[in-house]
């Protein structure tokens, strides 16, 4: 009979670390695939925010300039110097300023680095001459990118 026991003790303890040995396997391999998951999704949001902060460096810039009535001078070299003047040293930009106003379209000098990640974007504002009092509207887009 105590063979019997015996042997019988030792199988069934086998088949329990066998049991163990797989879900411990299965643990290890979930928590790789929840990791590895974790990983790709953080690297790529570093990105999109990277995006993002660049994006609203050039809202900024633009809205600043349109807060002060730079466009309404309509002179290339005004906008350009006043843009330069206010835009982060580690960033670039470039404006067009398109509408119905006298002048035609305007753009800055800068010259766009296609070599890097260009960011866009666009806002509607209004021209006032302060010395006819016309009122032109216009839309100016922007192209940043970093040095």
């Amino acid at each position: 009979m105590e063979t019997k026991q015996s042997t019988l003790i030792f199988q069934c303890g086998s088949k329990k670390a066998a049991i163990f040995s797989i879900d411990a396997a299965l643990g290890v391999f979930i928590a790789i695939i929840i990791l590895a998951a974790a990983s790709y999704y953080s690297s790529s949001t570093e990105s999109s925010l990277e995006l993002k902060q660049l994006q609203r460096v050039g809202y900024d810039v633009v809205s600043t300039l349109n807060y002060y009535n730079i466009y309404s001078t309509l002179d290339n070299m005004t906008i350009h110097n006043k843009t330069m003047n206010i835009t982060p040293v580690n960033y670039d930009i470039k404006l067009n300023i398109t509408g119905d106003f006298p002048a035609g379209n305007i753009k800055t000098n800068s010259t766009i680095d296609y070599n890097t990640t260009i960011v866009s974007g666009e806002i509607p504002v209004t021209l006032v001459n302060e010395s006819t009092g016309s009122r032109y509207y216009a839309s100016v887009r922007f192209f940043i990118w970093p040095k």
